[in-house]
């Protein structure tokens, strides 16, 4: 009864409400119209009849700043008077917000920075260094902060700290598109011909080097990026430590599973989504004064995509979901009383008793490799399709971001299923990760398939062409021969959109040569076959996440699972996020066979790769890694086995002694 008559007040004050702004709209809207009338009546005997388009202007503006105004702050601060009064107690509200939480958060951090890491590049003339600074600055935040965030989440207030986690997200977002609207749109100011892309005998380059911007504004807006992503590694601590300690205890242990394969799967959704939205977004041109040019399409090396929208609506999302956070009810943890003893001998001593367990550093040595792992393979996905396929940016993105939709959604559910279903315990759970680990680190080598390469030819001595060597614009002889550019080709004019002709490297001065495409034929069964590849590997990647996780959980005590989880957290982004891509990008530079170097910095960017070493250097080093975090999950079900045994044995003593005292207590 008592539900009944909240829900008949709430709905009473929701009338009441709209019928205020009903009564208020009409109010202010005689009263503007009242006191603008005689400025209009003026302004018509000051203006001719004919300049009606002025005053129009005038009564909008006037309209705007007198009533929406008014009108926006009555209304948020009725929305924050009736916020302040609700209370979520329900249980699957509560981890429907939280699992939407982690969405966004792998949207950005996972999804929309990786997609557009070569746009903001482009854009911004970062270099190859100072891109990888940016995500590093992620994974250094995130190490310093997961111990001391996890210390703190087991405790003190976990909504409130999961809910100021999503404003530090929000501040994020904010920071990374201030360089988008704090920039000139000078900036990305083209030539005012193409014709330097052609074969001339005298100098065009400098042209191009000097409509370049060399302000040092475009210096430092570098550090927005880095300030946004420092902060997106703090604020995400929280997403992988306390959000899973919440559920752990917000529900019944056999229900806990399937809930962290809900929250687990959502998260990976987001980032499949993350990226399927920034390769649309990146369709989208930043760059309408670049439009008059021949060249100028997402084909383009210049292209320059609208990548700034994903970021404001995440900006937008995340205030919202902060204030939804705060209202959650401490009775959701089932203690509205949380600990408050955060001393510093605790802290040493805890972190010493978890450290000391050998399932507990095997399981998370296993995570570290698998982490090194998928942040390696992940971040070079993109582009082993691009490269090797030939495909635009914005296609290869969604490729990839479609496999990682498909993978890490389906995955932690089926793992969160099969622990479920099965009513697993963590030696289970061990002999499950160690079969998957074990099997695809043989499928790594099935990403040996590859494409047919065109020749790759140099300009010949006898054709004076000055050319940039730093211009890389690849064109094709059909699918035989290919050129850096055409003025290497030796074109002299084009006819239409990425055609050339009059090319002095053939004897056939018709010749026409277009952008370089794969043959259909050849490469589509290639393409679907790696496609499902990839997927197979990330699917089983991620099936056995929820396994591993209850391993690690068993692994310590109820009162240190936060604080175990910002230990892993800090190793695996230590040894596993850092150096994954660095070492995966110095092997795979090993096929590089066309650099540039770009005019502003100096910097070396590998333009072209050898499919064959790409491909085989991404096949050996996944396969490698994987074999060794399967020989690591070995380990760690062979000290539970051991573990098992020792419980049994203790057991049956026990049951021994006690059976001999029931029998001396009876004789006696």
């Amino acid at each position: 009864m008592d539900y009944k008559r909240r829900m008949r007040e709430r709905d009473k004050t929701g009338r009441n409400i709209i019928l205020i702004y009903t009564i208020y709209i009409k109010t202010n809207l005689y009263a503007f119209c009242s006191s603008t009338l005689p400025f209009l009546e003026r302004a018509e005997e000051r203006k001719s009849t004919n300049n009606y388009i002025s005053k129009i202007h005038l009564y909008i503006q006037e309209f705007t700043s007198r009533f929406f105004k008014n009108l926006f702050y009555e209304i948020l601060i009725k929305t924050m008077s009736i916020l302040r009064c609700i209370e979520i107690k329900d249980k699957n509200i509560a981890l429907f917000i939280l699992s939407v939480c982690a969405f966004t958060q792998s949207a950005i951090v996972s999804g929309a920075n990786n997609a557009v890491l070569s746009t903001i590049e482009r854009a911004y003339y970062l270099s190859t260094v100072e891109s990888a600074l940016f995500l590093s600055l992620y994974d250094i935040a995130n190490i310093l902060a997961s111990p001391i965030i996890g210390y703190f989440g087991d405790r003190g207030s976990k909504a409130k700290l999961i809910a100021f986690s999503m404003l530090g997200l929000s501040l994020a977002s904010l920071a990374m598109i201030l360089p988008q609207f704090l920039s000139s749109s000078k900036h990305f100011e083209p030539p005012k011909s193409d014709l330097f892309r052609l074969c001339h005998v005298t100098n065009k380059t400098n042209h191009r080097i000097q409509t370049m911007p060399r302000k040092n504004f475009y210096k430092k807006i570098k550090f927005f990026f880095y300030a946004s992503n420092f902060i997106n590694g703090i604020s995400s601590v929280s997403m992988h430590t306390i959000v899973v300690s919440y559920i752990e205890r917000m529900f019944k242990k056999e229900q806990v599973p399937i809930r962290q394969g809900i929250y687990f799967a959502v998260s990976a959704m987001g980032v499949g989504i993350g990226m399927l939205l920034t390769g649309n977004f990146l369709n989208i041109s930043a760059q309408k004064n670049l439009q008059h040019s021949y060249l100028f399409n997402s084909h383009s090396y210049d292209w320059v995509g609208a990548w700034w929208i994903i970021y404001t609506l995440s900006f937008i999302l995340n205030i919202f979901l902060s204030i939804l956070v705060f209202h959650f009810s401490p009775s959701l943890s089932g203690s509205s009383n949380e600990s408050s003893c955060l001393a510093l001998n605790d802290f040493v001593k805890n972190a010493l008793k978890i450290t000391s367990g050998k399932i507990f550093c095997l399981i998370t040595l296993c995570t570290t490799f698998e982490t090194f792992l998928i942040k390696g393979f992940a971040s070079y996905l993109t582009k082993f399709f691009e490269y090797q396929y030939r495909l635009e940016a914005s296609k290869a993105t969604m490729i990839a971001g479609g496999i990682g939709f498909l993978s890490f959604v389906l995955g932690p559910l089926t793992g969160a299923y099969l622990v479920k279903k099965l009513e697993w315990n963590a030696r289970n759970c061990a002999k499950f990760v160690c079969v998957i680990l074990f099997l695809t680190s043989f499928a790594f080598f099935g990403l040996i398939t590859t494409c047919k390469q065109e020749t790759y030819a140099k300009m010949d001595k006898k054709i004076l062409c000055k050319c940039d060597p730093n211009y890389f614009y690849p064109i094709c002889f059909g699918h035989k021969m290919m050129f850096q550019s055409p003025c290497h080709a030796g074109c002299l004019k084009y006819t239409k959109p990425n055609m050339f002709s009059n090319c002095l490297v053939f004897s056939n001065q018709t010749t026409h040569m277009t952008t370089c495409s794969r043959p259909a034929s050849q490469c589509i069964l290639n393409l679907a076959l790696v496609s499902v590849l990839s997927l197979v590997i990330l699917f089983l990647s991620s099936i056995v996440f929820l396994p591993i996780l209850r391993v690690l959980l068993e692994s310590v005590g109820e009162e240190n699972q936060s604080f175990a989880l910002g230990i892993r957290s800090l190793v695996n982004k230590l040894f596993g996020n850092i150096p994954g891509p660095i070492v995966f990008a110095l092997v795979l530079d090993r096929s590089c066979i066309q650099w540039t170097v770009r005019e502003i910095g100096g910097n070396r960017t590998c333009r072209l790769y050898n499919n064959k070493s790409f491909s085989l250097a991404l096949a050996s080093m996944g396969g490698a890694i994987r074999f060794l975090s399967a020989l690591s999950a070995f380990w760690s079900l062979y000290f539970l086995q051991k573990q098992d045994t020792l419980v049994v044995t203790f057991d049956a003593k026990d049951q021994a002694y006690k059976k001999k005292f029931d029998n001396d207590n009876k004789f006696c």
